[in-house]
């Protein structure tokens, strides 16, 4: 029931579910849907998680933090810096992890430290018609 309703809600083309496995399945290993200023479509994510990849942290929480005068986690910054998320679906041609605050959308959601590390640690790939993959360049990851 979910896998049909969480593209619905994503988007009105629910081929971005379709998609987001068939990306996450020729990547293979640790995939997970990242942010971006097109916050609808990371509401696949849920279909990750039912296929067994990560839901590494939520967007929605990390906003409530911010409001609340709650600093960003070091551990997001860390797991970034170590790539233990392999590919990431960003929305397609679209800056990962740029995503205004829904209560105070003058405030950037993630920090530029945290923008900066992901745009040196990870490369953009082809993907699909929704999303880009973005893969560590460690190549021993």
């Amino acid at each position: 029931q979910a896998a049909q309703w969480v593209p619905a809600v994503a988007r009105t083309d629910a081929g971005i579910g379709v998609e987001a496995r068939m990306l996450t399945r020729r990547a293979g290993g640790i995939v997970a849907v990242g942010y971006s200023e097109d916050y609808r479509s990371s509401f696949v994510r849920s279909l990750l998680v039912f296929d067994g990849q990560p839901y590494p942290f939520d967007a929605a929480a990390l906003m409530d933090h911010q409001v609340s005068g709650v600093g960003f986690p070091r551990s997001i910054l860390d797991m970034i810096g170590r790539c233990e998320v392999r590919t990431w679906l960003i929305p397609k041609g679209k800056m990962p992890f740029r995503l205004p605050n829904a209560y105070e959308p003058s405030l950037m959601v993630f920090p530029e430290e945290l923008t900066q590390l992901f745009e040196l640690r990870y490369t953009r790939m082809p993907g699909g018609n929704f999303f880009d993959l973005w893969q560590c360049t460690d190549p021993s990851r």
